[in-house]
């Protein structure tokens, strides 16, 4: 009967077993939303080095280099406003210059003691010339179709920038929420430890 005394309670070593298993449970479960963290953790530096390398090239010239994919979105809005009304201004010159040519066609048509088809006249005392209309206009033409790809630049990487600041946030949210459950695990770590209340075991 004095060794049956000595043995311990199975009821109490049920309970020791218990308080293990939910130790190692609870510690598993830390380790694995640890490494959850840091999976996140690289992604959003990945995603946010992407914005950065972008943010290097020559079209964001002037953008604050603390600046976030929402920032940069909103900066390649406002240059392609800026395109816009430069495009505007370059068409109305290119007309311009499209009204000029015609009038040197005319021009160069007209003879003395003929009439003339713009205004009738049979004197032509100062005939129009146009002489650097063409190349004006070519350049003026350069000047556009560079001004337009740099539109079309600006508008893929406004959708470049929407996707990588999409990701951004899903993994940011995600991240919050994994970081929440770590302080949950963290508070049920305290609490099963102070359940422990076996000293021999």
């Amino acid at each position: 009967k004095t060794e049956k005394n000595k043995l311990p309670d199975l009821a109490m070593l049920s309970q020791v077993k218990i308080w293990h298993n939910e130790n190692r449970n609870l510690n598993r479960q830390i380790a694995e939303n640890k490494v959850e963290i840091e999976k996140f953790q690289k992604e959003i530096q990945v995603l946010a080095n992407s914005v950065k390398i972008r943010f290097a090239e020559p079209l964001f010239a002037g953008l604050c280099a603390e600046a976030d994919a929402a920032a940069g979105i909103q900066f390649l809005k406002e240059k392609l406003e800026q395109l816009k009304q430069q495009i505007s201004a370059i068409d109305l010159e290119m007309e311009h210059y499209r009204v000029q040519a015609k009038l040197e066609e005319y021009a160069v048509n007209l003879h003395n003691g003929e009439a003339c088809p713009l205004c009738g006249s049979v004197q032509h005392p100062a005939v129009f010339s146009a002489a650097s209309v063409a190349g004006a206009l070519t350049e003026v033409q350069k000047l556009k179709s560079s001004l337009e790809k740099e539109s079309a630049l600006a508008n893929e990487h406004i959708g470049q920038l929407n996707d990588l600041g999409n990701r951004l946030k899903f993994n940011s949210d995600l991240l919050n929420e994994v970081l929440v459950k770590q302080k949950e695990l963290d508070t049920k770590v305290v609490n099963h430890t102070t359940l422990f209340k076996w000293d021999a075991f």
